[in-house]
């Protein structure tokens, strides 16, 4: 069955873990299919990172991706506050920025009609909070977001940008405890 391998479900650890998905369409089938992949992290204070290594899912002539797709998605969140990403071939994309997960568990679903051919390949991994982002736009979420981070994470954000680029910080929303609230050992703060 060309598909058999259509879905997973996988706990992260800290070694790096590929999988990938490959399907070769059928002439004049234009049914669509769909995939599911579910990645967990280990504990309920740990998050998924992922990286797509390749992605091949034809998706349309517009970046909405409205005839074929991979979707990213935090699993446990509303869509008003989790991460809902698409991406296919569109637009010139050939592989999608790295997924850090606000939950502890994502979602990987692969939609596409069966004449096309789709493939893509990804890794992840277990991690704690921190984060290092690269790509030269984006959003930054705290752990857990919008709930709450657990008591005692300490969290490092690294932001990276190519020499002669800027590092510009908007924020949405910011909530700190009241500093009466703080002592040296438990205390929410932020340096940049």
């Amino acid at each position: 069955v060309a598909d058999r391998d259509c879905g997973a479900t996988f706990i992260a650890n800290s070694t790096l873990t590929g999988f990938g998905y490959d399907y070769t369409g059928v002439e004049g089938n234009t049914q669509i299919y769909r995939c599911s992949w579910i990645i967990s992290a280990s504990s309920d204070t740990r998050f998924v990172d992922m990286r797509t290594n390749s992605l091949n899912v034809p998706g349309s002539s517009d970046e909405r991706c409205a005839e074929g797709y991979v979707e990213y998605r935090d699993v446990g969140l509303s869509s008003q506050y989790g991460q809902v990403l698409r991406y296919c071939n569109a637009g010139g994309i050939t592989v999608p920025p790295e997924f850090f997960s606000l939950s502890e568990t994502m979602s990987i679903t692969l939609r596409n009609a069966r004449n096309q051919n789709s493939s893509f390949s990804a890794q992840f991994q277990d991690a704690d909070c921190s984060r290092s982002y690269t790509a030269l736009n984006g959003r930054i979420f705290s752990a857990g977001w919008p709930n709450h981070y657990a008591p005692y994470l300490n969290c490092n954000i690294r932001i990276q940008v190519p020499e002669g680029n800027k590092i510009q910080l908007y924020f949405n929303e910011f909530d700190v405890e009241p500093a009466e609230d703080c002592n040296m050992d438990n205390c929410d703060h932020l340096d940049v």
